[in-house]
């Protein structure tokens, strides 16, 4: 079940990698990212009105580089069903996901 979304085929070697999963669900989504040095992390979850949901972790802290994974419990967030943006930023690079919550 690992779904990598939005990733271009070639990447520079300095461009982090980030996937999330599932892409649609109940509870929990799992975000996995790799960085090639450390950077500031910003994961922030919106509806797609633009209106901020969630601050995921900490931006001001620097992340050191290597595997990390984060998990964002959707079902205790309060959500109604629907489609949600997760964005992830790591120093200049940024990425969007498509979140689909199918409620509890």
């Amino acid at each position: 079940h690992f779904l990598t979304v939005g990733i271009p085929e070639v990447l520079p070697s300095h461009t982090p990698i980030v996937s999330a999963y599932p892409t649609v669900t109940s509870s929990n989504v799992t975000i996995q990212y790799s960085l090639t040095e450390p950077a500031p992390v910003s994961l922030k979850l919106y509806s797609v009105l633009g209106n901020q949901i969630t601050v995921i972790n900490n931006p001001e802290k620097i992340t050191p580089s290597g595997n990390h994974i984060a998990t964002l419990n959707l079902s205790k967030a309060n959500l109604s069903t629907g489609m949600y943006v997760l964005e992830f930023i790591a120093g200049n690079y940024k990425q969007s996901i498509k979140v689909i919550y199918s409620g509890n």
